[in-house]
């Protein structure tokens, strides 16, 4: 039987104060932790969802996530993990918003072999607990070519094991960057692989757009509704918005609606696509 749809509520610096935590909590069926994000010493009774940095494609030390959701599991709290598939290097050096080549290129072969190879072993090591894969965002460099070709992420789904993280926003970047169109580039990926969605607005600088974790605007908000009817396997979203607590609040208000009414929470929609 699918489990209802909630809410993980991303653990950011804004949590670190209590009135806003006293106010988000209310929508929060679950907590989204990361590597380096937010207040590390956060407790709570309901379900945690941790988010890694490290890349599912490249060597792995599983040992670092287990020690960082060590006490979650042992209390029966840890619902789900998932990692990027960041890049096709296996050092990739961030310049600015962006990954450049680092390490060594990993062939699609070796890619493949890791994420399969990780993700068997996280769930060995963590008792069984659901692994995940986020899609990475395409960016004009060569660290991530193939990596975020839908093809390539069904791929990695499929013989992993893994479930998917669908991130919208990195989505509709690598659409744009990829000239591919938005619809087309979603039907492509593995949509009934999707545990859990990350929901946020992106931003063009020069001529790059980037994930900027800022407000979604209308056509990220109709995008998720027209999705939700394809996601059978859906059972969190996570807003990535850190920027303002009374627009924090009023955002998981919004999504709140728009997951019990199905209802698209703002005004004037233009299907799916992210705002221009």
């Amino acid at each position: 039987m699918t489990r209802p749809r909630g809410i993980a509520v991303a653990v950011s610096d804004l949590l670190a104060d209590d009135d806003v935590r006293r106010r988000v909590e209310p929508f929060a069926d679950a907590f989204e932790l990361r590597d380096r994000h937010g207040p590390m010493a956060f407790e709570t009774p309901a379900e945690v969802l941790f988010h890694s940095d490290q890349n599912l494609l490249a060597p792995l030390d599983v040992a670092a996530i287990e020690r960082r959701v060590g006490r979650w599991m042992a209390g029966g709290q840890l619902a789900l993990v998932s990692l990027h598939a960041l890049s096709c290097y296996t050092a990739p050096v961030l310049e600015g918003r962006m990954f450049q080549p680092g390490g060594r290129r990993m062939d699609t072969a070796e890619m493949l072999e890791h994420a399969c190879r990780n993700a068997d072993a996280l769930a060995r090591t963590l008792g069984g607990v659901s692994i995940a894969v986020e899609n990475n965002n395409y960016l004009p460099s060569p660290a991530y070519d193939v990596i975020a070709e839908p093809a390539f992420i069904a791929r990695v789904v499929h013989a992993s094991g893994a479930s998917f993280l669908l991130d919208l926003a990195h989505a509709a970047i690598s659409a744009r960057h990829l000239a591919v169109a938005f619809d087309r580039y979603l039907a492509e990926l593995p949509l009934d692989r999707v545990a859990q969605v990350h929901l946020a607005g992106c931003g063009r600088h020069g001529e790059v757009w980037t994930d900027d974790h800022s407000e979604p605007g209308d056509a990220e908000w109709a995008t998720l509704a027209a999705l939700l009817p394809d996601l059978p396997a859906l059972r969190f979203v996570t807003l990535e918005y850190y920027a303002e607590a009374d627009r924090l609040v009023r955002l998981h208000e919004q999504l709140a609606a728009l997951l019990q009414r199905g209802a698209v929470p703002v005004g004037k929609t233009h299907g799916r696509g992210v705002t221009q």
